[in-house]
C-alpha cells in the first residue's frame, strides 16, 4: 500500500492501524533528520514523537499536492528549526 493510499483510507474510516504504517514507515527517518539538525537523541526522539502528533492532528490540513514523504519532511524541518531557534533564545537570555 503506497503512503498516499494508507493516508487516504485513514482520512475515511479514521482508522488507526493506516497511520501507524505510515508512523512505521517514517519514524526512522524523521528521527535521523531530527538527530542530524538537533545533535542530541533525547531531544530528537521527544522532536519525533511530538512530529508525529502534530502530523496526526493536522494530517486533514495535507493537501495532496506533494507526496506525503515530502509534506512530512517540511514538517519535521520547520518543527527542528523552532526548537533551535527556542534554543538559541534561551542561551541568550537564560
Amino acid at each position: 500500500m503506497s503512503d498516499e493510499e494508507a493516508l487516504e483510507q485513514y482520512l475515511l474510516t479514521q482508522n488507526v492501524n493506516y497511520f501507524n504504517l505510515l508512523y512505521d514507515r517514517y519514524t526512522n527517518k524523521v528521527y535521523s533528520k531530527c538527530i542530524s539538525m538537533l545533535k542530541e537523541s533525547e531531544l530528537a526522539e521527544d522532536a519525533t514523537q511530538e512530529i508525529f502528533v502534530k502530523v496526526l492532528l493536522s494530517i486533514s490540513k495535507f493537501s495532496g499536492k506533494s507526496k506525503f514523504s515530502t509534506w512530512l519532511y517540511s514538517v519535521t524541518y520547520n518543527y527542528c528549526i523552532d526548537i533551535i531557534r527556542k534554543e538559541k533564545r534561551r542561551s541568550l537570555y537564560p
